[in-house]
Formats: structure tokens, C-alpha cells, sequence
């Protein structure tokens, strides 16, 4: 694999990872849970 090939997986890999994450950002509040709420991930 060629350098700019790496760049782009590992680009399009954080991508995902980024969006995971944000998409559950917003789903912790409905969990009702103060030690899990204090420990939003931080995107």
C-alpha cells in the first residue's frame, strides 16, 4: 500500500470512528445516570 492510499483508510477509519462516537454523545442524557452523564466522551 502506498502512502497516499494509507492516508486515505486511515482517514476514512477516524471518519467512522468520529461519527460512532458523535451519534452517542446525544443518546446519554435518556440514560438518567449522573456518574454517566459527567463522563461525556469528548469528540
Amino acid at each position: 500500500m502506498d502512502r497516499p492510499a494509507a492516508i486515505a483508510e486511515i482517514r476514512t477509519a477516524c471518519n467512522t470512528l468520529a461519527a460512532g462516537v458523535t451519534s452517542i454523545h446525544p443518546l446519554l442524557p435518556a440514560l438518567a445516570d449522573e456518574p454517566t452523564s459527567r463522563r461525556k466522551p469528548k469528540s
